[in-house]
């Protein structure tokens, strides 16, 4: 962790917990062989992010070390639900935070829910990801 991903009171500040779980959902995606990239100028939908939560279990400070890990994906119609554990794995490991984020996969015209291919939705369920620093 950098210093610049520290708030005020030297806890890593909540926007990087965030950019943290899209990154451990994207590494996590793409050891499974799925990549959602989209090219906007010719894709007719994508994923948007629609929600985000972050439940704190204990603070991380600068330099702690850190491990995220995808524990789990549920796959709606439409949408796809990740929540990325993250836990700190030194001075003292302990679970760190918690953090759930939705996408919803939507007609980039008329920005309206789109079914998720039931062959990618299968992918999704099978995506399993490892820690990571």
């Amino acid at each position: 962790m950098q210093f610049a991903d520290v708030d005020m009171h030297g806890n890593l500040h909540n926007a990087r917990l965030l950019a943290l779980a899209e990154a451990a959902i994207d590494e996590a995606l793409l050891d499974a062989g799925i990549d959602l990239t989209y090219d906007p100028a010719t894709a007719e939908a994508a994923f948007l992010v629609k929600r985000t939560s972050v439940e704190y279990l204990a603070p991380l400070r600068y330099r702690d070390h850190y491990a995220c890990a995808l524990r789990s994906v549920d796959v709606g119609a439409a949408s796809i639900t990740f929540t990325v554990d993250v836990h700190r794995v030194r001075p003292r490991p302990e679970p760190a935070a918690s953090a759930t984020v939705m996408w919803v996969r939507v007609n980039l015209t008329s920005r309206s829910p789109v079914r998720i291919p039931s062959q990618l939705a299968e992918e999704l369920k099978d995506a399993v990801a490892t820690p990571n620093d």
